[in-house]
């Protein structure tokens, strides 16, 4: 060992050695994110959408060759050696991390037998390898292929070293060249596999990869080759704009393309969603009815069991079972708790309790359906306006928030959309058009009760607050513009306008009380339901296999996990609650606010005789029916 050390000793400070320790290459570190550049492109494709003129614009958004390396994927031992096999074209010749040009057969049988010795040792390694395919978008001749080539080479030696073995080949088919890559995720020096520590870390990668591939182009064409490597926010909202200018369009044609379109296909829905909850009520019916036959025959008389005729009976007897359930047969029991007991351990009697459940819970459903589908039917006759997008004062905003939707569901950042919310603000905040479309988008908050959804949650109610106290700024200042107008124009013109607003915050008052009552409500059944999952969570980690029921072994695992994930979703859910209960608070008192501040015109408005013939029209034929707080309310831009 000493003779060891010595030698390595003179071995390094020998002066006809250049010593050096060789270390693998680590994946790099996240220093820029790729979201935070993106970002950065389009903050500035916004500034140039605002501020330059349509020529400077359209000249600035010239197209510029983007620079392409695709990933195919990760690749197992067998998808690999197809991959190797269409890369080589069965048996060429290609080149190496050293870039030889070597026999494909001896490299794809070298990490062949690499690949099944790996797993022989470890089976949880699936993916052995990683093809990529660089691109350029240039005529395919001798120089570009030359530069692409040894472009490539270049960037993944730079990037990867020499620890990574790969494999790549030209090709120039469909005039289009590109080099194929399979990479060897096995170490050479350490045995490890290639991995990345989170998805950050995976884009800087490629983002890197991208990189180092345009600049060795631009070097090795002497600057002919002259690629970008930001992110290209032009062609991701090509497709955008285009579907904004047909239904920019289609609206020109035909002025209630919008509504109806809404209306036919909820109606249709409704439709058919009543009748397939009436066959099912029937076939619980007739299944509910034989079951009573049964139990005349065998229980009725002996047990003294009643089937229950309501709701509230149904409850009180499954809780009765549920408790009963958990109780053992002891000598401590009484004949009675007895006899209850063995009662409704009967599979009969569940099977019929349980039936009137589903019957009674589809009842319901069909009555709800029915009341929504009525209500609709009068919103539609009573619907005249459609949805006008006035573009004509904030067609660039509009524009821009449009494609921040489309951009958050396209590359799925959710850093891009809170960065760019001031941008959505901005365009909210737009006095000119959103006034006049308030009352549009208060109707749209009412569709949403029409939505034939029964499920709600705390989020869905936050969100309409949200809404809610945007139309409350937007009334409180349209109504003071009116107030500061009222010298200098007609007054009963003025208040004729303003009835119109307070009409409107009344709706509003009324929809929020609801609303909150609502969340009270469901606040109550969240944390109840927190308290028996708690129970139920405790109870499955402290249990043994055999206490479990029979249809629940096996599964205690899958059970707990759900459990958790339940009472995770709950917790969030009453987290909301007390975030709601203030932005509710403030809402409801500038609602109150703006009755009280507007009560001396009123009281002129009742002694004004033109006041009489108040057009209500907008509001109270579409609010009159009361409001389901259960239902999803959303406004659509």
């Amino acid at each position: 060992m000493a003779l060891e050390k010595s030698y390595s000793k003179d071995f390094e400070s020998d002066e006809l050695f250049d010593y050096e320790i060789i270390k693998p290459k680590k994946t790099l570190k996240i220093q820029y994110t790729y979201a935070k550049r993106y970002y950065k492109e389009v903050e500035k494709f916004a500034k140039n959408l605002t501020q330059l003129t349509q020529e400077e614009f359209m000249r600035l958004r010239e197209p510029q060759k983007q620079v392409v390396i695709k990933n195919i994927g990760n690749m197992t031992r067998l998808h690999s050696k197809r991959a190797m096999d269409y890369t080589a074209k069965h048996g060429e010749l290609v080149r190496d991390e050293f870039f030889n040009e070597v026999n494909y057969n001896d490299i794809a049988e070298q990490w062949n037998e690499q690949f099944e010795r790996i797993l022989e040792k470890n089976s949880r390694v699936k993916n052995c390898a990683l093809h990529l395919v660089f691109s350029i978008d240039e005529n395919c001749n001798e120089k570009n292929l030359k530069a692409l080539e040894l472009s490539v080479y270049q960037t993944l030696t730079n990037t990867l070293g020499y620890d990574y073995p790969f494999i790549m080949k030209l090709h120039a088919h469909q005039n289009n060249p590109h080099a194929h890559v399979i990479i060897n995720k096995t170490n050479k020096i350490t045995n490890k596999q290639l991995r990345f520590h989170s998805k950050d870390s995976c884009k800087e990668f490629y983002h890197t990869l991208r990189e180092t591939f345009k600049d060795y182009l631009f070097a090795n064409s002497k600057g002919e080759l002259q690629y970008s490597n930001t992110p290209n926010i032009y062609r991701a909202i090509k497709n955008i704009e285009t579907e904004l200018d047909a239904l920019e369009k289609q609206a020109r044609n035909n002025k209630s393309f919008r509504h109806e379109n809404y209306f036919y296909k909820v109606l249709g829905s409704a439709t058919s969603q009543i009748e397939s909850l009436k066959k099912r009520e029937n076939a619980l019916s007739d299944h509910l009815d034989n079951l009573k036959s049964l139990l005349e025959k065998t229980h009725w008389e002996k047990e003294n069991f009643t089937p229950p005729t309501n709701e509230k009976e149904l409850n009180r007897q499954l809780k009765e079972i549920k408790w009963l359930n958990k109780e053992s047969l002891t000598p401590k029991k009484t004949y009675k708790k007895t006899q209850k007991l063995v009662v409704c351990k009967s599979p009969l009697i569940k099977d019929c309790l349980y039936t009137t459940k589903k019957l009674f819970a589809t009842q319901k459903k069909i009555i709800d359906l029915e009341k929504d589908y009525k209500d609709l039917k009068v919103l539609k006759e009573e619907f005249s306006k459609d949805l006008e997008v006035n573009l004509s004062h904030s067609k660039k905003r509009f524009e821009l928030y449009t494609r921040l939707k489309s951009m958050s569901k396209v590359f799925i950042s959710k850093s891009i959309v809170k960065n760019l919310e001031k941008i959505a603000l901005d365009f909210k905040s737009d006095r000119h058009s959103i006034p006049q479309r308030a009352f549009e988008f208060f109707r749209y908050m009412n569709y949403q009760n029409l939505s034939l959804t029964n499920k709600s949650n705390m989020f869905l109610v936050a969100k309409f607050f949200k809404d809610s106290a945007l139309l409350v700024n937007i009334a409180r200042f349209e109504m003071k513009k009116i107030d500061d107008s009222v010298k200098n124009s007609s007054p009963q013109g003025n208040l004729l306008d303003k009835q119109v607003w307070l009409n409107l915050l009344e709706h509003l008052k009324r929809l929020e009380e609801e609303n909150y009552c609502f969340a009270k409500k469901r606040k109550e059944f969240l944390e109840t339901r927190a308290m028996e999952l708690s129970k139920d969570l405790k109870f499955l980690t402290q249990a043994n296999e055999n206490d479990l029921p029979i249809y629940e072994r096996g599964q205690r695992d899958k059970i707990i996990k759900r459990c958790e994930k339940s009472l995770n979703f709950l917790q969030k859910e009453l987290q909301c609650f007390k975030t709601l209960s203030k932005s509710a608070s403030i809402a409801l008192e500038n609602l109150q606010n703006n009755h009280q501040i507007t009560a001396v015109t009123q009281d002129k408005q009742e002694n004004t005789n033109a006041l009489k013939k108040i057009p209500l029209k907008d509001f109270n034929k579409t609010t009159n029916e009361p409001i389901n707080p259960n239902n999803n309310y959303e406004m659509d831009f």
